[in-house]
């Protein structure tokens, strides 16, 4: 690919996903003014190149950039890293006395590599962050200075350790180490940065290691993703699904979750005091296996409309059999969970004991016909 022509639709494709990682091809084609088929060449190359990895979600494709890629392009290598590295770290005129030997093959075609570099590093929409070798920051971009909430003149200077939660620190040095021994080339953590209030800034950090061919010291280059809201939406589904399983395990009546094919996949306490099977043995059966054969066919019957999309619930009166063989009458409510695409996943099923009543109507309806006698 030209090399200027790299740094203009490419760039802007790049920023384009940055902002939104879930643009599809039409959108990312009138975002930058190309067309869909620049714009499928152009991200096919991103991501030959290392600079998107691309993943499918259902009926669409979400990337995920990584700029510390920049550093292993061919146009990035030897003095060219020093140079980008020394602007990351606000030496800029250093390093355009050091680019007087780099090829013009090097260089933009409007400004140089410095004010490209300068304004993609200030103005990319995740945090960016050059450090020492000993931890401490050297550069940090205004993204990462909003989502710690501090200023620049807080975090220059200040050990990323001080800066990360005590409960991270522990897997964030493992890392460090492993990556400043050279054991690995780059690592992604989740991870939580501590605000000057000391609440929890939850990211998703890729973090690099480059060395400067000149000095030798090493730099360690860090994109940060905030990841607060996703991990909000996690812990709701954590909460929530704390709460369906204490509802599931404590109900005082018998519940289930069965496949589409009738086998038991979850079962809760009180269907297997009710059974009289253990949950193992619950779990190698299928309903058809423990139902009494003359309500089979109509149990089978809504179960199939409700697959079908004919009925959306269903409740019966049945009959299963106990584990030591004698019959027990159920009151039987089923409805289905589908996946986002319709899919079937799985049955609920809810079952009370009706035993005793059903009993009481018999002895009724033999009552009543002894007294016609």
């Amino acid at each position: 690919m030209a090399r200027w022509t790299f740094f203009t639709n490419h760039l802007r494709v790049l920023t384009a996903l940055a902002g939104n990682p879930d643009l599809r091809l039409r959108e990312i084609a009138d975002e930058v003014g190309i067309t869909e088929r620049a714009a499928h060449r152009i991200i096919g190359e991103l991501v030959d190149a290392g600079y998107l990895t691309r993943t499918r979600v259902g009926s669409r494709n979400r990337y995920e950039i990584h700029p510390e890629a920049a550093l292993g392009h061919p146009l990035h290598a030897e003095q060219q890293t020093v140079r980008v590295m020394r602007l990351l770290t606000g030496d800029g005129a250093s390093a355009e006395r050091d680019g007087a030997g780099i090829p013009d093959a090097g260089r933009s075609r409007d400004g140089g590599w410095d004010d490209l570099f300068g304004e993609v590093f200030r103005s990319a929409p995740a945090g960016m962050v050059v450090g020492d070798e000993r931890g401490l920051l050297v550069a940090v971009n205004p993204a990462f200075r909003a989502i710690v909430g501090r200023r620049e003149d807080e975090l220059l200077g200040r050990d990323f350790r001080e800066l990360t939660h005590p409960d991270d620190l522990a897997q964030d040095e493992q890392a460090w180490g492993e990556l400043a021994r050279g054991d690995r080339t780059e690592y992604v953590t989740e991870k939580r940065y501590l605000r000057r209030d000391g609440s929890p800034a939850w990211v998703k950090a890729r973090v690099a290691v480059a060395d400067d061919p000149r000095t030798g010291e090493r730099l360690f280059i860090a994109h940060i993703v905030d990841i607060a809201e996703r991990k909000r939406h996690e812990m709701a589904l954590a909460e929530a699904e704390e709460r369906f399983r204490s509802a599931f395990d404590n109900a005082p009546i018998g519940i289930a979750l069965v496949t589409p094919d009738g086998r038991f996949i979850k079962v809760n306490r009180s269907l297997c005091e009710l059974t009289g099977y253990s949950e193992t043995a619950l779990l190698v059966r299928s309903f058809h296996a423990i139902t009494h054969p003359d309500d089979l066919d109509t149990d089978l019957a809504y179960v199939e409309d409700v697959l079908s999309g004919r009925r959306r619930t269903y409740q019966l009166e049945k009959r299963y059999y106990h584990a030591d063989g004698h019959i027990l009458w159920v009151m039987l409510s089923v409805s289905l969970i589908r996946d986002a695409a319709g899919q079937p996943l799985y049955f609920i099923s809810q079952i009370a004991d009706i035993t005793e009543r059903k009993w009481r109507e018999e002895e009724l309806r033999d009552r009543a016909g002894g007294c016609a006698r």
